[in-house]
């Protein structure tokens, strides 16, 4: 009646709260099936890579997890604080461009993924940005999910690549030391 319906967990930190949150859908199957409501047995089940400690667990959340959404936003926010004097405002600021260390997990979770036959898209502002495109293809993402208004210029860089370049790509970007750097070479 809905259609394809896929479940998705957000902030996943590591295997044991992705066991954690199947248990409890597996109690809700099991109270789904008590009441005879229908429902897909088989709903595929999904982690939002969002947060560093699920990037550098992805090889076993990817065993357990039938797709992954790597959340480059708050990816970005949990890797890249840097913090200033505890006591001023502005204690806490967001480090500008896209650092290599955000790209590193970016780059564990699609490799996890690909290892275990599952899709690895990108959600976030990083998957609208044409200039990363190549970076994020060649390091495995297989779907992109960007705003209609930007579809456009993703599918042309998408169209005028090489699988090829977008790997040599990934390895150049990742021996980088700065996002400033990483940003010139993208």
């Amino acid at each position: 009646v809905y259609g394809k319906i896929r479940l998705m967990y957000p902030m996943v930190a590591g295997i044991g709260e992705l066991r954690a949150a199947n248990a409890i859908l597996d109690e809700v199957k099991d109270t789904l099936r008590k009441e005879n409501i229908p429902f897909d047995e088989n709903i595929p089940v999904g982690v939002m890579v969002e947060v560093p400690s699920a990037a550098v667990t992805a090889d076993l959340l990817a065993k357990e997890a039938d797709f992954f959404s790597i959340g480059t936003n708050d990816l970005k926010a949990h890797t890249m604080i840097e913090l200033g004097p505890r006591d001023a405002e502005d204690a806490v600021k967001i480090v500008e461009g896209v650092p290599p260390e955000m790209l590193r997990y970016v780059c564990d979770a699609a490799e996890a993924a690909e290892a275990n036959n599952i899709q690895a898209s990108v959600c976030g502002v990083l998957a609208g940005k044409p200039r990363y495109i190549p970076f994020l293809i060649g390091a495995g993402v297989t779907a992109l999910s960007v705003p209609k208004t930007q579809l456009k210029d993703v599918m042309f860089m998408v169209q005028n690549m090489t699988y090829k370049h977008a790997r040599e790509l990934v390895g150049e970007a990742l021996a980088l030391g700065t996002a400033d750097a990483v940003d010139e070479l993208l």
